[in-house]
């Protein structure tokens, strides 16, 4: 993806912004070498990387008190424990809770089990019913074949922000592929950035495999006032232009810096004549702040690569706490090419506020359906016309066990 000028138009005319870029290619660095094919790169990374596999899983007990019932809740954690800050601060919507490790033993009480190893919770050889989850999902926004078009296809709201942003800052944008550059961003800006955002959840590759994977890759550099404020590595594979990393240094305090770098990625990608600009992959829940940010992009959901693992997560008792967490989650699972959440409400009829609202998430997320389940209340929504065009609402006939009969048939 090496470019021997790129000068991207920076000002707030953002209709004429690609009339107003250049992008020369580089003939001399285009030339084909001998390589694995592109396809085969993203998974050989992923395999070399993949987290190897603890034969004998590990067992860690998470206290804490569920965020709208305020009742105590206990999640047990068993496998490779490698989702144990995000899956805990989204079962009980808090990040106070204390852990410890545990030991299995009969009598041991918990409200929610997560597993993340292929050979427990099994029965024989199928897994337990559970809300399963991948840890990591894409997402992704369509080009159209004109810039007009593609700017037509996002939020209006969105656009005038664009422009305002860069009405309100004298921004300028740079690409470059030197190693030295993304030497500079890595340790200046993309670890710090990493680790302030993301704590101990942060997944972060070392420097050498940075570069490795950085490669064939271009940095796209964010410029105020002489010095970098954001950068993002942007790659190209096939149709597809690929956004790989992004940081913004910690020491300057300037909001809408991302925005402005995702939309850079959007020209970039425009000129080089891509149908699709791929953010990369986030965590899939509804409320997790990267994840919620991509989808004004009006993002679409596709796979994580192949060796990116999964979750179940078990709902064992049928506790208050147990109840608000499956009312109030938005965890996304994969049904084949669908992407679904469901929730369980125990205590009310949705109002048709309550589901439009609901729809509007499915929607702007890039949801298949959203899947609230009634279980032991009296009365349904009036009529069909209190249901989204994605939320699908279901009653559930067998109330006996509320938490199992969803597991299993919802």
């Amino acid at each position: 993806m090496a470019a021997q000028r790129v000068d991207l138009y920076a000002g707030a005319d953002l209709i004429n912004a690609v009339a107003r870029s250049v992008i020369v290619p580089d003939a001399a660095q285009r030339r084909s070498r001998a390589s694995l094919p592109r396809f085969f790169r993203p998974i050989i990374d992923d395999a070399l990387h993949a987290p190897v596999l603890k034969i004998l899983p590990s067992n860690l007990l998470v206290t804490g008190r569920e965020r709208i019932s305020g009742a105590s809740m206990r999640v047990l954690f068993r496998g490779q424990l490698r989702a144990v800050e995000f899956c805990a601060q989204h079962i009980l919507g808090t990040r106070d809770f204390s852990s410890a490790p545990v030991r299995l033993r009969r009598g041991l009480h918990f409200d929610v089990a997560v597993f993340d190893h292929p050979l427990v919770d099994r029965n024989w050889v199928a897994a337990r019913p559970c809300i399963r989850v991948p840890l990591w999902i894409g997402q992704r926004c369509k080009l159209n074949d004109t810039w007009d078009g593609t700017l037509q296809a996002l939020p209006h709201a969105l656009k005038k922000e664009i422009a305002r942003l860069l009405r309100k800052h004298p921004f300028s944008v740079t690409t470059t592929s030197a190693t030295a550059a993304k030497v500079d961003f890595y340790r200046r800006v993309y670890l710090p950035f990493i680790k302030q955002r993301f704590g101990t959840a942060a997944n972060i590759r070392d420097e050498r495999t940075f570069l490795r994977e950085s490669r064939d890759a271009v940095l796209l550099q964010l410029f105020l006032a002489g010095r970098m404020t954001g950068a993002t590595l942007v790659k190209r594979r096939g149709d597809t232009q690929v956004v790989d990393k992004t940081g913004l240094a910690p020491e300057h305090d300037v909001s809408g810096r991302s925005v402005v770098l995702d939309y850079f990625c959007f020209l970039l990608a425009q000129l080089q004549g891509c149908k699709w600009l791929d953010f990369g992959v986030s965590r899939p829940h509804l409320e997790d702040g990267v994840f919620h940010y991509k989808c004004k992009w009006r993002t679409e959901l596709i796979p994580a690569t192949a060796f990116k693992p999964a979750i179940r997560i078990r709902p064992v008792s049928r506790s208050p706490a147990t109840m608000a967490f499956l009312s109030r989650n938005g965890f996304i699972e994969r049904r084949g090419a669908r992407y679904i959440v469901r929730r369980l409400f125990t205590t009310h009829v949705p109002t048709p506020q309550e589901v439009t609202e609901m729809d509007a998430i499915a929607t702007r997320s890039g949801l298949d359906a959203l899947i609230v389940a009634l279980s032991g209340i009296g009365g349904e929504p009036r009529s069909n016309a209190d249901r989204g065009r994605r939320t699908r609402i279901s009653t559930l006939t067998d109330t006996s066990d509320p938490v199992q009969t969803f597991l299993n048939r919802v």
